[in-house]
């Protein structure tokens, strides 16, 4: 994902952040619980499930999940419904769907 939101610099001063950190990881994992929980007549669902399997299991590396967030402007003073906007705005290309 390219760093729309912000600079390289902010985008790092995020994932640096330990508190950024936490309500990230949280967020991604809330999300991924929901994708993966969602209709199956959803567009894409098999794609987006499969995404979600990964990010719950652990086959994703987190670091990887912290700057796809922070690279969309998310910053340690970020809402959790931030967040989760930011998540569910880029869980499709991530996914590949």
């Amino acid at each position: 994902m390219a760093i729309t939101g912000g600079t390289y610099q902010s985008a790092g001063d995020a994932v640096g952040s330990p508190s950024y950190q936490q309500r990230a990881q949280a967020a991604w994992m809330n999300n991924a619980e929901s994708v993966y929980n969602e209709v199956g007549t959803t567009p894409n669902h098999a794609v987006r499930a499969q995404f979600a399997t990964k990010v719950l299991t652990g086959q994703v590396p987190v670091m990887n999940l912290l700057w796809a967030v922070a690279g969309q402007g998310a910053t340690p003073s970020s809402t959790d419904a931030q967040l989760d906007t930011i998540i569910g705005s880029i869980w499709n290309a991530l996914a590949g769907a």
